[in-house]
């Protein structure tokens, strides 16, 4: 859940200072105590303009954008191998589709940078504990259920799952 211990908070594809404005004003008060706010949308929104770091990806390129995070978070070693070995199923065979989304390709795929994908996978698996709140964004194009899963994955990859500050929200 949404605490002052978040460090690190990532919304993607929704859009709380225009839509849910109770948790705009809690995610301003985890900014202002030092945590980090990122933004996935690629429309420029009130939310975005308060966000320290802001991605704008084609529409209905989430699921790339999402492997191809944790394919650097993988191969940079900035995962939690010990809460996926205790508390995950499938690792294997994600690791392994993962492993077919390097930054360079994403980046072709989103429009991205190379270097905005390596900074948030980067931001998102240093900033423990970190928050990932999907919106409705995310639904609203071919394949979004796909998306989603990886979308909802890297709090689980980077080891945010049941920690206070960390974690999903939808």
């Amino acid at each position: 859940t949404l605490t002052r211990e978040s460090r690190f908070i990532l919304l993607w594809g929704h859009n709380p200072a225009e839509t849910n404005v109770h948790q705009w004003r809690l995610v301003r008060e985890a900014q202002e105590n030092g945590a980090r706010v990122a933004v996935v949308d690629p429309r420029s929104t009130d939310t975005s303009d308060g966000a320290d770091l802001h991605l704008q990806p084609r529409p209905g390129t989430d699921g790339a954008l999402a492997l191809g995070l944790a394919h650097v978070i993988v191969d940079e070693g900035l995962h939690d191998a010990d809460f996926l070995r205790d508390h995950a199923v499938g690792v294997d065979a994600f690791l392994e589709r993962i492993a077919a989304f390097p930054p360079e390709l994403v980046a072709r795929i989103t429009g991205l940078e190379v270097q905005e994908v390596r900074t948030l996978a980067r931001t998102f698996a240093l900033g423990k504990p970190a928050l990932l709140v999907a919106g409705f964004g995310l639904q609203r194009h071919r394949h979004a259920g796909q998306a989603m899963r990886a979308v909802a994955l890297l709090p689980a990859l980077t080891g945010n799952v049941g920690v206070r500050g960390g974690g999903w929200q939808y």
